[in-house]
């Protein structure tokens, strides 16, 4: 119970500090209680940003400053005002906020939670401030993760989820002011609220360590300050509305949206000095996650925008095919979506419920000017959704639509429809119509909650990944590098590692490993062309045409007098596409290559830079075999009169010997200083590299060193 009760007090401190430095920020009249709660948010975060920067986040220093926050928000603080809920929402409400604490408190099993956003503030708190360690998840804004940190610091991981349920709260209590600001009644409004809390989408997410409820959080706050500015234009109200805007986008990329779009709404009515405000206070919050961005990779918008900003740490290629999945999820119809966003939840990670079947109802709210407000915040809301289909991303606009809703209800059906609501968001009801797989609540927790179970003994029994990240963390030292190709949560691994989600590093070592664990190797064939022992500048190779398949290099060699001369001292390569892997093309390293990672385009090409002119006879491509008449692509060299020059090709394109080349890909991880590879050992995903893994580890040069339930970790030897 004494760790329960560290846990309670520990999000209650960082809610707390939120809220008083969020006062503090208003002089101490906000316009109410989580309109103060979201600006101090936003502050606060930006603290622990100069903090993390600094290298100055650790548990004492996080301690003083929300002692710091405490005191100066309530050294006079009137009591927060409270409207008074009809009974059924008094009922509906203890019992699923009593589901829900019990959630929150035990440890956490979800995916995302105890894999980046508990898992990176884990290292920070390790470190003492931000590592220069570029993954993708890494390089994300992680505004509130700051605030999971100091949650962390206090009280563990626990208190980070519930602080994360803290935002549920305040967003309950931003529905009814913005019901009470649009004159919308309270019995509609609190209706909205547990339409919006009942979903077993806002369930699961509001009591793990993830962001989506602090998002509508941040929206919900926006729009009843944008409403509040609207009456009573001010600059204050301009400044802190741009914080909350700003940590829209510190929260996830897509909140950029909402800073424009709320920008745009200011700049509409004709308010220069309001819009200026606005964008500079925005910018505080939001741009020193760009700039860090920047910095590490020269792409503000990292881990996507890199179709935008050419950078060596992530490939436009990549993020075009991460998009492509999530604007599917594999789902083949559109007409498949409505049934798994209402009842079945599998593919979309997670359900709203049968009753948003009404959702297109709020429609008729359009008639009046409260539901064109709600309507329109909904829309600019809901359009991230359109970039990730998974249900959560439509989290921020549920509360708008519910309330749209509500508004055009009968009153007396509100009651009967929550009760309903309610009945259909018990996890033993939704065992008999949502998916299997659906992401959602199961059980009643309550020993593992108040730790009468051993939080080890709960991980492991109902948390197969916790197990896996414990055997990492029994192997793998501090400072080791590790290849995850299984999902590895890194809250419980306390290990940094190069996957699951794409960087150029991490595509590389998996597709070198990919490549040679294929059941029939690839043919390989050289294309050889007459240098004529002159000395030149720079090579290219582009290919003349256009082709379904993609282009590849594989390998590029000179030779003089027959013998393969040595790389000069440095290239300067360039490529397009993929310039991120062309240096692939002349490692000596047959596992690896050059790719265009799309169907090949005339004029596709790489080039070869030198810095001093280097003399050959002869130079060979290594590439895949396509033709035996012809490789597909032509060479250039730039001669010493700096003009370009076709090379002759020598011969035909020559077969190679067949083999797999598992020893050389093995070689690329260590050069990328890797020593561990996790994977599974299935029939999907990767795992044909486990099983290729553990059925020839001599040829590998890998050693199975320990497994779980057919997860593997292998030493490279």
């Amino acid at each position: 119970m004494l760790e329960t009760l560290r846990i309670l007090v520990a999000a209650f401190c960082v809610a707390a500090a939120a809220t008083g430095l969020g006062r503090a920020l208003w002089r101490w009249q906000p316009p109410s209680w989580p309109i103060a709660f979201t600006s101090g948010v936003a502050a606060l975060s930006a603290v622990f940003f100069g903090m993390l920067a600094a290298g100055a986040y650790r548990p004492a220093a996080i301690g003083a400053v929300i002692l710091i926050a405490i005191a100066v928000g309530f050294w006079k603080s009137p009591p927060p005002e409270w409207t008074s809920p009809p009974w059924w929402a008094i009922v509906i409400g203890i019992f699923f906020s009593t589901f829900y604490l019990v959630h929150a408190l035990a440890p956490e099993i979800q995916p995302d939670g105890a894999g980046y956003h508990l898992g990176i503030p884990s290292q920070w708190l390790a470190h003492g401030g931000f590592t220069r360690r570029i993954g993708f998840f890494e390089l994300l804004p992680l505004g509130v993760e700051t605030l999971f940190g100091a949650a962390m610091a206090l009280g563990g991981p626990s208190a980070a989820k519930l602080t994360h349920l803290t935002f549920l709260a305040f967003s309950a209590a931003l529905i009814l002011q913005i019901a009470a600001r649009l004159r919308i009644g309270a019995s509609a409004a609190w209706a909205a609220v547990l339409l919006f809390a009942l979903a077993p989408v806002t369930a699961i997410s509001s009591t793990s360590a993830y962001t989506d409820t602090a998002m509508v959080c941040a929206q919900l706050a926006l729009l009843a300050l944008l409403l509040e500015w609207k009456d009573r234009p001010s600059v204050m109200f301009a400044l802190h509305a741009g914080a909350i805007a700003g940590l829209c986008y510190a929260i996830k990329i897509s909140g950029a949206l909402t800073v424009l779009a709320a920008l745009s709404l200011i700049v509409w009515r004709r308010r220069a000095a309001h819009a200026g405000a606005f964008a500079a206070s925005a910018s505080l919050v939001a741009a020193p996650w760009m700039v860090r961005a920047w910095w590490l990779t020269a792409n503000p918008l990292a881990p996507f925008g890199n179709a935008w900003f050419d950078n060596d740490a992530f490939s436009a290629a990549s993020e075009k095919a991460l998009v492509a999945y999530l604007r599917s999820y594999g789902i083949s119809s559109w007409t498949e979506i409505p049934h798994q966003l209402l009842v079945s939840g599998e593919m979309l990670q997670g359900l709203l419920g049968p009753v948003f079947v009404l959702a297109p109802v709020a429609l008729c709210a359009l008639r009046g000017q409260a539901g064109r407000w709600l309507l329109s915040a909904a829309a600019v809301a809901a359009a991230p959704w359109t970039l990730n289909l998974g249900t959560r991303f439509l989290m921020p606009a549920l509360p708008f639509v519910a309330l749209a809703l509500a508004s055009v209800l009968p009153v007396r059906s509100l009651p009967p429809l929550l009760a309903v609501h309610a009945v259909l968001a018990l996890p033993t009801v939704m065992d008999q119509y949502a998916g299997v797989h659906a992401w959602r609540l199961h059980g009643l927790p309550w020993r593992a909650a108040c730790r009468a179970e051993a939080e080890d003994v709960y991980l492991r029994r109902t948390y197969l990944e916790y197990n896996v990240a414990r055997m990492v963390a029994r192997h793998v030292r501090p400072g080791e590098e590790l290849l995850d190709l299984f999902g590895v949560p890194q809250l419980y691994s306390k290990v940094p590692a190069y996957g699951p989600l794409p960087t150029v590093d991490f595509d590389q070592m998996a597709g070198a490993l990919a490549s040679a664990s294929m059941p029939w190797p690839e043919t390989l064939a050289e294309a050889r062309f007459e240098g004529g022992g002159d000395f030149h500048r720079s090579v290219k190779v582009r290919f003349r045409a256009a082709s379904k398949a993609e282009a590849a290099v594989v390998e590029m060699k000179l030779e003089r007098q027959g013998q393969e001369l040595a790389p000069p001292g440095y290239w300067f390569l360039r490529a397009s596409p993929m310039p991120q892997d062309v240096a692939l093309a002349v490692d000596g390293n047959k596992s690896t290559r050059w790719r265009s990672h799309r169907p090949r385009r005339a004029g596709d090409f790489l080039e070869f830079q030198f810095d001093r002119p280097v003399p050959f006879d002869t130079l060979t491509l290594v590439l895949p075999y396509m033709d035996v008449r012809d490789p597909g692509a032509d060479v250039y060299g730039l001669t010493m009169d700096r003009k370009w020059r076709r090379l002759r090709p020598l011969g035909r394109f020559t077969p190679l010997p067949v083999r797999a080349f598992r020893t050389e890909a093995c070689e690329f991880l260590r050069r990328k200083g890797v020593r561990w590879i996790v994977v599974p050992a299935s029939a999907s995903g990767h795992g044909p590299v486990g099983r290729s893994l553990r059925t020839y580890p001599n040829a590998w040069g890998v050693e199975e060193v320990d497994q779980f339930q057919g997860v593997f970790l292998f030493r490279l030897r």
